[in-house]
């Protein structure tokens, strides 16, 4: 898999949600956006759906928005649909439902999706999964393709 990031991101995702101030008093740093870029390649399976890991959100961490951009239409083989949703497994569409990534792309064409949520207040990490649709033919025939996905997200203080 080949998803890319912007920036380095360690993982589990580690957020700066506070720093300490010139007095050493905790000052929250807020939301950060993610940009995570998947090509269509990315998607192997022999089948018409697939989910893959977009990253993997820590401990305490929320989620507040989420945009889906492509930057070139889906395409190949004789699929004549496709759409990309965001989530959880057995949710996977939670944070950001069913987007046609198959239509043209253009500066207005996109999703912004906005499900204020956190995972887990423990120390397990969560799965965020990006997972696509395909109509007419099995993702690894759809070799044509690229989508940037920005996560907003921020970790309050332990």
């Amino acid at each position: 898999m080949a998803i890319t990031t912007e920036a380095k991101l360690p993982s589990p995702l580690q957020l700066p949600a506070s720093v300490l101030n010139a007095d050493g008093q905790e000052v929250n740093t807020g939301p950060v956006w993610r940009k995570l870029t998947v090509a269509a390649t990315d998607f192997t399976a022999a089948a018409t759906t697939e989910d893959l890991e977009l990253l993997t959100l820590a401990a305490r961490a929320v989620i507040h928005s989420v945009i889906i951009k492509h930057s070139t239409a889906f395409s190949g083989g004789t699929s004549n649909a496709l759409t990309l949703s965001v989530g959880i497994s057995g949710t996977l569409a939670k944070y950001a439902v069913a987007f046609d990534v198959f239509q043209a792309t253009g500066d207005t064409v996109l999703q912004v999706s906005s499900v204020v949520d956190a995972e887990s207040f423990n120390a397990t990490p969560v799965s965020i999964r990006i997972a696509a649709i395909a109509t007419g033919d099995n993702l690894d025939n759809v070799g044509t393709g690229s989508v940037d996905v920005w996560v907003l997200i921020s970790q309050p203080p332990a």
